[in-house]
């Protein structure tokens, strides 16, 4: 089965310090990276990887034995030619990539901190000038399966006419979008939304769409749920009013809203079902980057082959997992081999179903 990718490409740089909880700054609610004006600061290494949703998914369809070609756009120079490099080797089609020399290859720049997570400096580059004359929109209907990962700036707006084009032509979309598309961007994604399938975001992406869904609809506070999970006892941000509107917008052809919540786990609402799987890894966790999207594209990679909403939320996580466990996006997403035996040595009572 053949699925095309599109989104954003980039060169990622890892930047390795040998304190990073001295770099740390904690607080009730948020942890910052603390950087000295007016002081050095050593980087024991530097590590480069391929990053950005459109090749971070494709890779992950590839390795799971699906035929992928990414849509992305970059420049001419050393960072756009390592990604063209790290794409052909991966077996991924970059037939559809666009190169232009007047815009360089989006970067970024990865800081470390003692708690797993990152700080990410990015710039956007070629990522932001993905034009609509780039999208081949009479070649769309070979594919059997869009996936579409965050579209920034003028880029955002593509959404709508892709998404119309993916109607037309009776292709399943699943769509990633990024937190600029649900806040000052929305409307392309609003008008997107009755020819998307699959929509994914994280807990606090989730959350900022409610309030952009809100403008125009009564959101009722709803009940909770106690000694459930998370985001269902939230009296702050209301999941199932969340998942109810979403649904009642998306293609009305068995459309599945997903929301990811970090080391929680991962919820997702079908057929007047909400679904939650929690989070299984007991291992360390390498870095947070990139364990989005192997989530997203593993669950869509187990839809297509068939396999039951438990089943791809099961893979799915066990993909992210892996991803956590090594630096960089792409090095730890799984084969469709070593993922099956995971799967199969895994436990298959760990989902709750709450009524929607």
């Amino acid at each position: 089965m053949k699925v095309l990718t599109i989104g954003g490409a980039t060169k990622d740089l890892f930047l390795h310090y040998k304190y990073p909880e001295s770099l740390l700054i904690c607080s009730d609610q948020d942890n910052y990276t603390k950087l000295l004006a007016g002081k050095k600061i050593e980087i024991d290494k530097v590590h480069q990887a391929l990053g950005g949703g459109s090749t971070n998914t494709a890779t992950s369809f590839s390795r799971l034995g699906f035929d992928a070609t990414t849509l992305c756009k970059i420049g001419q120079d050393h960072a756009g030619l390592y990604i063209l490099n790290q794409l052909q080797q991966t077996n991924i089609s970059t037939s559809s990539i666009i190169i232009d020399k007047t815009i360089t290859t989006a970067e970024s720049f990865i800081l470390p901190a003692c708690n797993q997570d990152s700080t990410l400096l990015v710039y956007r580059g070629q990522n932001t000038f993905l034009d609509d004359k780039d999208i081949p929109y009479d070649q769309l209907s070979q594919y059997d399966q869009l996936y579409i990962s965050s579209l920034s700036c003028s880029a955002a707006s593509l959404i709508d006419p892709i998404a119309a084009a993916a109607k037309k032509y009776k292709i399943p979309l699943a769509v990633n979008p990024g937190m600029e598309q649900l806040c000052e961007d929305s409307q392309a994604l609003i008008n997107a939304l009755p020819n998307i399938d699959t929509f994914i975001l994280n807990a606090c992406e989730a959350q900022e769409f409610l309030y952009t869904l809100s403008k125009t609809h009564t959101i009722d506070k709803g009940e909770t749920i106690h000694n459930g999970p998370q985001l269902l006892q939230n009296r702050s941000f209301n999941l199932r009013e969340y998942f109810r509107l979403l649904l009642s917008k998306l293609n009305p052809i068995s459309p599945i809203a997903i929301v990811t919540n970090g080391a929680e786990g991962v919820y997702v609402a079908h057929n007047k079902t909400i679904y939650f799987h929690p989070s299984i890894t007991d291992k360390t966790i390498i870095s947070t980057v990139g364990a989005g999207d192997a989530f997203g594209s593993c669950f869509v990679a187990s839809r297509m082959l068939g396999q039951s909403i438990e089943q791809a939320m099961a893979q799915g996580i066990l993909n992210s997992v892996s991803v956590l466990q090594h630096q960089g996006a792409q090095e730890g997403l799984l084969t469709t081999e070593k993922l099956n035996d995971l799967y199969k040595n895994s436990s298959k009572s760990l989902v709750k179903k709450i009524a929607l």
